[in-house]
């Protein structure tokens, strides 16, 4: 029996949701995984593919009717929204049909969407191997690659992403992520500095964030505030890790007056917002905070969370 690609299912992961999925693999404990989503297989046909199967049963076979039952209870559980029992059920037919491309993809996809990390983990390198442009499972390789600091694995498997478009936009943020994380600070630095300047709007401040923590990260405290000052705009609500990360950065330079002032001007405008408080606290009894961008694992994390909301607010606009 093979499984065929079929016209009339058109189940596909939704890509911010997916990118916040891996985002979770750089914050969680490995061997807890991401959190499971919600809403992560859309119907929509604005979204990327990922393909669902028709049977179709040739006479001699013995595992015939394993594989077909163990397909069709995927399918029904997939449209009945139980997406464990779906990846349970289609990795069954996997384990019978294993040379099977667009299945394996909807496994991986599965497996990660329930918040199965080691699942998808051990899926992702034979996967890469039959299809090397599937970049999701890349990224996760490269993810797990960055938990444990080997980034030179990680160069490797970001190299192979290709150009769909939120992991292409991402790319450029991950790749100065994986060359600090390396040592190589500079090159980090310039890679958001070159694509800053080509960068519009939303993104382009997100470079501007991302290189001001990074220099911040590297000791090089006045170009992260003077960075982050440009960022957190006067006397109006601003992105909470934005003015925690100036505040860090101020008093990282010595300047704790100034982050408290900073802090309570802000708490002024949105009262009662819990990071700010809980930052401002930290401010007064002189332990922090913390940047909200502890390295290359949250750097990357942080990349795949604001360019997942930006689509998703893109998304939004364009229904409206």
């Amino acid at each position: 029996m093979r499984l065929r690609p079929a016209a009339t299912c058109r189940y596909r992961a939704s890509l911010p949701a997916m990118a916040v999925l891996l985002a979770g693999t750089l914050t969680s404990a490995c061997a807890n995984g991401p959190e499971p989503a919600s809403g992560f297989v859309d119907s929509d046909p604005g979204v990327a593919e990922a393909s669902m199967f028709t049977a179709a049963i040739s006479p001699g076979e013995g595992s015939t009717d394993s594989l077909a039952a163990s397909y069709l209870a995927g399918r029904i559980a997939l449209d009945d929204g139980d997406f464990r029992e779906a990846a349970e059920n289609f990795g069954n037919a996997l384990v019978l049909d294993p040379d099977n491309i667009d299945l394996r993809r909807q496994v991986f996809t599965l497996r990660l969407g329930i918040g199965d990390y080691a699942a998808a983990l051990d899926l992702a390198p034979d996967l890469v191997a039959r299809d090397p442009a599937f970049g999701e499972a890349r990224l996760l390789l490269a993810s797990a690659a960055v938990i444990e600091n080997d980034f030179d694995t990680a160069r490797r498997q970001l190299a192979g992403i290709g150009d769909r478009q939120l992991l292409a936009i991402a790319k450029p943020i991950l790749d100065a992520w994986v060359a600090f994380g390396g040592g190589a600070v500079e090159e980090g630095l310039a890679l958001l500095a070159s694509d800053a300047d080509g960068g519009s709007g939303g993104l382009e401040r997100i470079q501007r964030y991302h290189a001001a923590s990074m220099a911040a990260l590297a000791g090089r405290l006045e170009p992260a505030r003077e960075g982050l000052r440009e960022l957190v705009e006067p006397a109006v609500r601003n992105p909470a890790r934005l003015v925690v990360a100036l505040a860090a950065v101020e008093v990282m330079a010595g300047n704790s007056p100034s982050a408290a002032n900073l802090l309570r001007g802000q708490l002024a405008l949105e009262p009662g917002e819990i990071v700010l408080e809980s930052a401002l606290a930290e401010v007064e009894a002189g332990t922090g905070p913390a940047l909200p961008i502890e390295g290359p694992a949250t750097g990357m994390a942080d990349a795949l969370l604001s360019l997942a909301g930006a689509f998703d607010e893109q998304g939004a606009q364009a229904q409206a």
